[in-house]
């Protein structure tokens, strides 16, 4: 859920909410925890230009986003270190 506010056309998201597992939910299987899910949800077509809050998330600058220059990622090993590593050779 997002809960938000609208300044001129700018929507400003303030809060993001989800609930929690307790304690005995947590250790239920994975197909019991997706059981958990509310699915009430009421469907709202909305123009993508009045769609503020998917707009801002989708437009979100991760830091990790090309931290690396492709020339500065070294990607040649010498033949000994892949065939110790296939070989799981002792004397290393």
């Amino acid at each position: 859920a997002v809960l938000g506010q609208r300044i001129e056309k700018h929507f400003w998201p303030i809060h993001y909410a989800s609930k929690t597992m307790n304690q005995a939910e947590a250790n239920y299987a994975t197909t019991e925890k997706e059981m958990l899910a509310e699915f009430d949800f009421k469907v709202i077509d909305t123009r993508g230009a009045k769609n503020y809050a998917a707009d801002h998330l989708s437009r979100l600058e991760s830091p990790y986003e090309n931290i690396f220059d492709p020339k500065e990622i070294n990607e040649t090993f010498p033949l000994e270190s892949l065939n110790k590593v296939a070989h799981k050779d002792p004397s290393t």
